[in-house]
């Protein structure tokens, strides 16, 4: 499939706008593969994707809750392949996309979301000034 989608494209650019097969190689940027969670606390957690293109100047990364629909999530942006979220709240399923933005100023689409939950942690107040005496 991706043999026939880059013969189409040299196809479309030749006959419609003129263009030499060097330029669409340039004009495809793949969206991230492998989206995985790794290091799940109960406030953080690190995301970790693969570059799904040779020519990715930055990634997008769009997170919220399971079910927050893209546009209306915390959006980050890094240069590496992996990005740690903190702040988190525990015991909350969250889910994320990515998004490749290559050097040439094209963008992929979202890869498809990957869903996490957060540790629960458990609720323990904190004692102070404890004395263990001796009788």
């Amino acid at each position: 499939m991706k043999y026939f989608k880059n013969y189409l494209w040299i196809a479309l650019c030749v006959v419609f706008i003129g263009c030499n097969e060097d330029d669409s190689n340039d004009a495809v940027c793949n969206s991230p593969t492998s989206l995985d969670v790794i290091n799940i606390t109960g406030t953080s957690a690190i995301l970790l994707w693969s570059d799904g293109s040779q020519n990715v100047a930055t990634f997008t990364i769009e997170y919220g809750e399971v079910g927050f629909e893209l546009g209306t999530g915390t959006t980050l942006t890094t240069s590496n392949e992996s990005i740690e979220l903190q702040g988190l709240s525990p015991g909350v399923i969250y889910q994320f996309y990515v998004k490749a933005n290559c050097a040439n100023g094209a963008e992929s689409s979202f890869a498809a979301p990957r869903s996490f939950t957060t540790v629960d942690e458990p609720f323990c107040q904190q004692v102070q000034n404890f004395q263990l005496v001796f009788t």
